[in-house]
């Protein structure tokens, strides 16, 4: 079945943990505004999001997609992705030494790998890869 990550709650601009809350779960909340962080792959950071009283306010999230590795040497693999000006990793397989998967929010990215066998940096390969919900990316390293 599909992974359903969990969701961090923090009252509007605190650091404090209020709640750690399951997806698919309800929870009575102080009317406010709440800051949430799914956890996901990448995270969803959402500012600001109201609870009114007596008044269930429901949060969609896009259903991720699978990116499956399949390596024809060992290597290390990371996941990359733009966010703004920045590359940010969004997940490391570290050692890959055969079939791996990670599910991951839809989106572009970067796999870039590098095979163990010599290890020089002209070795290393950047494969771009779109990720769409709901579906499996195969890529072969």
């Amino acid at each position: 079945g599909a992974v359903v990550p969990p969701c961090i709650v923090r009252r509007a601009g605190e650091q404090e943990i209020l709640h750690v809350q399951d997806a698919g779960t309800s929870l009575r909340y102080l009317a406010g505004s709440y800051d949430l962080e799914i956890l996901t792959l990448p995270e969803i950071f959402l500012s600001n999001i109201q609870i009114e009283d007596a008044k269930t306010t429901s949060i969609k999230i896009a259903r991720s997609g699978i990116l499956l590795l399949t390596p024809s040497e060992s290597g290390v693999a990371s996941v990359f992705m733009e966010r703004g000006d920045t590359t940010i990793k969004v997940y490391d397989f570290g050692s890959v030494k055969q079939q791996q998967t990670v599910n991951l929010q839809p989106g572009k990215y970067s796999v870039i790998y590098r095979p163990d066998k010599g290890k020089q940096a002209e070795r290393t390969r950047q494969i771009p890869v779109q990720i769409n919900s709901g579906k499996t990316t195969s890529i072969r390293l």
